[in-house]
């Protein structure tokens, strides 16, 4: 099940699985992906923060995600993060799918504490820079070492930087193409395209973060904002 819960004149936001999110797009020029990446993450330092689905017992429900949104797309692009730990298993879920092009190192300016006996300081994240089909060649072309700070103020425990979202869509898409974010969490995704005039879609398991996002949006130019406010029950 999903539902509208939100909308803007650029873009949609649904609540429920992103599983049948591809019911509702016929084809579209970007992917951007931050899924779980079943490690059963923890965020302690915030009572104990856990998030839907992040189970290695649920990868195969996530590669059939993928599978179903690389069929909305004709020629495309894909950006899916993934943690060093899981990434072996994300590249042999996508590489079914699409062919891939990179392995991006997102480098942060600080580490996290983990292990703090037997483990180095964890200071960067993975992207897999993916394609479909033969879409138009990079907009722009940057290194596959990108460099941006953690966001400190967060409304979800993975969120990530608005400015790293904004480059993605720089190198993928033109003004007008349509981008996909199947795993919202604070809605970056859906604020980077409105600041960018990119369409979107976008939906969110939780619906205390589909909250999050639909206040997000709010705060953005109220010309773009439908009439629409808060969580609706309205089934498509």
């Amino acid at each position: 099940m999903i539902k509208l819960v939100y909308q803007t004149k650029l873009g949609k936001l649904y609540l429920g699985d992103s599983f049948y999110l591809s019911d509702l797009i016929s084809d579209c020029q970007l992917i951007i992906a931050d899924p779980p990446y079943g490690q059963e993450y923890r965020q302690w330092e915030k009572n104990q923060v856990s998030l839907i689905g992040d189970s290695p017992n649920n990868l195969p429900h996530l590669e059939k995600i993928y599978e179903r949104l690389s069929e909305c797309m004709k020629n495309g692009y894909l950006f899916s993060f993934c943690s060093w730990k899981t990434y072996c298993k994300w590249e042999e879920i996508i590489s079914r799918y699409f062919r891939i092009k990179n392995r991006i190192l997102w480098i942060k300016d600080n580490w996290t504490a983990g292990d703090l006996y037997y483990q180095l300081g964890q200071q960067y994240e993975e992207i897999i820079f993916a394609v479909k089909g033969r879409p138009p060649p990079v907009k722009k072309r940057y290194s596959d070492v990108w460099y941006f700070r953690r966001t400190k103020h967060r409304d979800h425990p993975t969120q990530k930087p608005r400015g790293l979202i904004m480059r993605m869509l720089e190198i993928a898409t033109n003004e007008g193409d349509l981008v996909v974010d199947p795993f919202s969490g604070s809605g970056t995704v859906p604020s980077a395209c409105e600041a960018m005039g990119r369409r979107w879609i976008a939906a969110e398991i939780d619906e205390n973060f589909a909250n999050c996002i639909i206040e997000r949006l709010k705060q953005l130019p109220l010309r773009r904002h439908s009439n629409g406010s808060g969580i609706n029950t309205q089934n498509l």
